[in-house]
């Protein structure tokens, strides 16, 4: 096996990651692009809604997030409503179409991850859980 970086590494996973999801849309001939699937992930599990806070997590402008919000709300994936107080302050939450679907991507995330605990041994997952922790960790103080 070639050494790979671990930047290499994590490229691929999130890679494949990102088939998997995409394999869940295509069965319903649904089709996204990979920044909108991360959005829809985002609003999905974001305490908040706020566009802000989804575009800091996305690593994207305001601007381009609006941009693919319209787009979103358009298509029936995303309900948008704006603050009573503050107009400009404006709250993101997934339809129930959005919803089913990314309740399907987590089941078959789940899932693979079930398979690949009992693939590998759960002493090896424990083993390579801690080590990834670390690795954020070290990240994060970078």
């Amino acid at each position: 096996m070639k050494a790979q970086t671990l930047d290499e590494i994590v490229q691929q996973i999130e890679t494949e990651q990102i088939r998997l999801d995409t394999q869940v849309l295509s069965r319903y001939q649904l089709t996204l692009t990979v920044r909108q699937i991360r959005i829809l992930k985002s609003v999905f599990s974001s305490q908040t809604g706020f566009m802000k806070e989804i575009a800091q997590v996305n690593h994207i402008t305001a601007a381009t997030l609006t941009s693919d919000i319209k787009t979103l709300v358009k298509d029936g994936w995303i309900l948008q409503r704006k603050d009573k107080e503050d107009k400009r302050v404006k709250y993101l939450s997934c339809t129930l179409k959005a919803r089913q679907i990314l309740i399907e991507i987590q089941k078959q995330n789940h899932s693979f991850s079930e398979e690949f605990i009992n693939d590998i041994g759960s002493e090896e997952f424990t083993k390579l859980n801690q080590n990834l922790q670390k690795l954020l960790l070290y990240y994060k103080k970078k």
